[in-house]
C-alpha cells in the first residue's frame, strides 16, 4: 500500500519541475526557435508581420460585421479602419515579441491568457489614439477581443494544418 502511494507521488510532477523544464527550454536554442516559429507566422519577422496583418485586417472586418449584426459594439469609419488595424497590428506584434523574449515563463504557465489581456489593452489604446474607432462599451470590448482571438486562432490553425505558409515559403 505504501509504494502504491509512494508511485503516485514520483509520478506527479511538481511546479519546481516545471521551473526546469522551463529554464531548460530558454537555454536551449533549437527550442527557443520552435517555440518563435509557433507563435509566429514565419521564420522571416517582416513577412511574418504582413501574414498577421492581412489575418487582422480580415478578422477585424469579419468580427465587427458579426458583433454589429447582434449589438452594436464598434463605431468605425473605413479610413480610421484601415490606420487603427495597422496600428493595431504593430502595436500587438512587438508586444508579442517583448512578452516571448523576457517572460516566456508567463505566457507559458497563463497558456496564452496574457495575449488576450494584451489585446484587449491594445484595442483600447488604438480607440483612444485613433479618431472615429470607438468601442461602445468596455463590455464590448471584452467581447469584441475575446471574438477576435477565437477567429484569428482559428484561422491560424487552418493555416498551419493546410501548409499555407509553407506554401507561401516555397514560393509555387
Amino acid at each position: 500500500m505504501k509504494d502504491d502511494k509512494n508511485n503516485k507521488d514520483e509520478d506527479q510532477i511538481t511546479e519546481e519541475d516545471i521551473k526546469k523544464l522551463i529554464e531548460d527550454l530558454q537555454k536551449n536554442k533549437k527550442t527557443q526557435k520552435l517555440i518563435t516559429q509557433s507563435f509566429f507566422n514565419h521564420p522571416n519577422m517582416t513577412i511574418s508581420f504582413l501574414l498577421s496583418y492581412v489575418a487582422n485586417l480580415l478578422v477585424f472586418a469579419s468580427v465587427s460585421g458579426i458583433l454589429n449584426q447582434i449589438t452594436q459594439t464598434i463605431q468605425i469609419e473605413w479610413g480610421s479602419y484601415f490606420i487603427g488595424v495597422t496600428l493595431f497590428s504593430l502595436m500587438e506584434f512587438v508586444i508579442k515579441i517583448i512578452l516571448l523574449k523576457f517572460s516566456l515563463r508567463l505566457v507559458l504557465f497563463s497558456f496564452g491568457i496574457v495575449f488576450l489581456l494584451t489585446r484587449s489593452i491594445t484595442l483600447y489604446l488604438v480607440s483612444i489614439i485613433v479618431p472615429n474607432f470607438n468601442f461602445i462599451s468596455v463590455s464590448g470590448l471584452l467581447i469584441f477581443a475575446i471574438c477576435f482571438t477565437v477567429i484569428k486562432s482559428i484561422l491560424k490553425a487552418y493555416a498551419k494544418k493546410y501548409h499555407i505558409v509553407d506554401y507561401l515559403r516555397r514560393g509555387k
